[in-house]
């Protein structure tokens, strides 16, 4: 950490005082002092991601994610989400990158059958709706057992 002088108390030269993105992100959570509040990426949407990078991807995806799941595609899912996160924060300068859970590979992903426009009913039937303009997922079912016998809502073991 820079030393300050009397005449520049409040006012550290750049240069001396920055922090690499891992630092920052360390001095804060240890109550340390940091050149400035670490930023993550929280719920950043596909449309903003795929602009950044210019190119598709899946994080975030949401419909054309989980059709892919559906396809088979679990593992170019799995690595388009790995690779344009970081590649995301990177370019954006961003200090965090969040950490997700990915469709297991001992798991296969069943394709629901279709029981209307934007309607499937899964084979454990919750009813899954695809959700207007913002292309997201309305799950309805209460909480059902799943094949590992722990109990969760239908959203969380629908939409994995």
């Amino acid at each position: 950490m820079a030393t300050a002088t009397s005449t520049d108390i409040f006012h550290y030269p750049a240069a001396a005082f920055a922090l690499t993105p891992k630092e920052r992100v360390l001095e804060t959570m240890t109550g340390g002092e940091s050149d400035r509040i670490p930023l993550g990426e929280f719920a950043t949407d596909y449309p903003v991601v795929e602009a950044a990078l210019g190119r598709r991807t899946y994080w975030r995806a949401k419909i054309r994610e989980v059709k892919a799941l559906w396809s088979g595609k679990r593992d170019e899912v799995v690595e388009s989400q790995k690779r344009d996160i970081v590649e995301f924060t990177l370019k954006m300068g961003l200090d965090m990158v969040p950490v997700v859970l990915v469709p297991s590979s001992y798991d296969r992903i069943e394709k629901p059958k279709r029981i209307g426009p934007n309607m499937w009913r899964d084979s454990e039937g919750n009813h899954l709706r695809l959700a207007g303009q913002a292309r997201t997922w309305s799950v309805f079912g209460g909480l059902t057992r799943t094949r590992s016998s722990r109990w969760t809502t239908s959203t969380t073991r629908s939409l994995r």
